[in-house]
């Protein structure tokens, strides 16, 4: 049972992992378009946990996760396990990453043969992934997914989910301001923000992902640009953003000879723009 807390722990984490992450693209081969996204669902199951202890089946995952740093550089992500109906566990995952499925089975499938869960030349299908281009209200969206309690399965033993560290170090910060300095920016933050929570003494604004981007320079914005500079720590703003229709990387210039349409080629120079920023 995922607690209160940690529901809000989570909210944090995939709110943290979308204000930081960068588009992708990516050429179909079966459309002859481009499309791009953000975020990506990795699902991994396990043929058969053959009696092994839930802590057992996690430290499968957590080899997982080095393995996939290594190969992908993948680096920030959230997890959440669940049982299946015949009582196996399977994960969910975000990520900022790009993973070529072929390239996810063989790390997972890796895991699970280096711990026994599979004979050596076995490869079965246990991966699924897929990117979120096509989902509106992406955060919304993940907060209600991952944190969702299913009463009508077993119970796992320790923890439900966990996201990378430079996430969990990626506390909230605020800014507090008097009745008189809001007053005039009331109704802009009012339309600005996902809700707003009002008390007696306080009005809370939850503001939308893209505020920060729209921002005139200030203290705020200041802040936010240091919380994302910490969570990418480490990568390249323009490095392995554009994927052919084999799942390898390629550079701009070779995107747009592919046909990388004028608007997208707009949209990765503000992102290069806002990242110089940060």
């Amino acid at each position: 049972m995922i607690s209160a807390n940690a529901k809000t722990k989570m909210r944090n984490a995939v709110l943290w992992l979308d204000a930081s992450a960068k588009y992708k693209w990516c050429y179909s081969k079966t459309t002859g378009k481009w499309f791009r996204w953000r975020l990506n669902f990795i699902h991994l199951t396990i043929p058969a946990q053959a009696g092994k202890s839930d802590k057992f089946v996690k430290k499968v995952l957590n080899r997982f996760f080095m393995y996939a740093y290594r190969k992908t550089g993948m680096r920030s992500y959230i997890w959440k396990a669940e049982p299946q109906e015949r009582g196996e566990i399977h994960f969910h995952i975000t990520s900022d990453c790009f993973i070529w499925k072929t390239t996810l089975q063989n790390i997972w499938n890796g895991c699970l043969r280096y711990y026994g869960l599979i004979g050596t030349h076995e490869n079965p299908p246990s991966t699924k992934v897929h990117p979120t281009a096509n989902i509106k209200l992406m955060t919304a969206y993940l907060v209600k997914y991952m944190t969702k309690n299913d009463n009508h399965r077993r119970i796992i033993s320790g923890r439900l989910w966990g996201c990378s560290q430079n996430l969990s170090q990626a506390k909230n910060f605020h800014l507090t301001i008097s009745e008189d300095e809001l007053s005039p920016t009331y109704k802009e933050l009012e339309k600005d923000s996902i809700r707003v929570d009002s008390y007696d003494w306080l009005t809370v604004f939850n503001l939308k992902d893209n505020y920060f981007e729209r921002m005139e320079p200030c203290p705020v914005l200041s802040m936010y640009r240091e919380k994302i500079r910490a969570i990418q720590q480490g990568y390249v703003a323009d490095s392995n953003l554009f994927f052919n229709e084999e799942g390898k990387p390629m550079s701009f210039e070779s995107a747009v000879k592919k046909g990388l349409p004028p608007a997208q080629q707009a949209l990765f120079e503000e992102q290069l723009l806002i990242s110089s920023q940060n």
